[in-house]
């Protein structure tokens, strides 16, 4: 049953793509910036190009932000990443495109 509501959230995803470049926040509370790829064939993964981890640092007066290689030891451009593992995507806008 779990695996036909990812289905259907791929699906309705797919359906309703914007751009090509999203904000995905995980289930285990990373922020990523990639392009997405939805799959052809209902797997139940989505294809992740180039994703990077945003990490953030707030203090009293500033938030700063960077961005590493969300898997840093591998030279692999595509990631697959399970509809599973997903809390939320957004497009990214004009000013966030610019800096991923």
């Amino acid at each position: 049953m779990k695996n036909n509501s990812n289905t259907k959230f791929l699906q309705y995803l797919s359906e309703n793509n914007m751009s090509e470049y999203k904000y995905i926040q995980l289930t285990n509370g990373d922020h990523l910036f990639t392009i997405l790829h939805f799959p052809e064939n209902k797997t139940g993964f989505l294809k992740l190009k180039q994703p990077l981890k945003l990490s953030m640092k707030e203090n009293d007066h500033h938030i700063q932000f960077g961005f590493m290689p969300w898997i840093p030891f591998t030279d692999d451009e595509v990631i697959p990443l399970s509809a599973k593992a997903i809390v939320t995507i957004a497009n990214l806008n004009e000013e966030y495109i610019e800096l991923y």
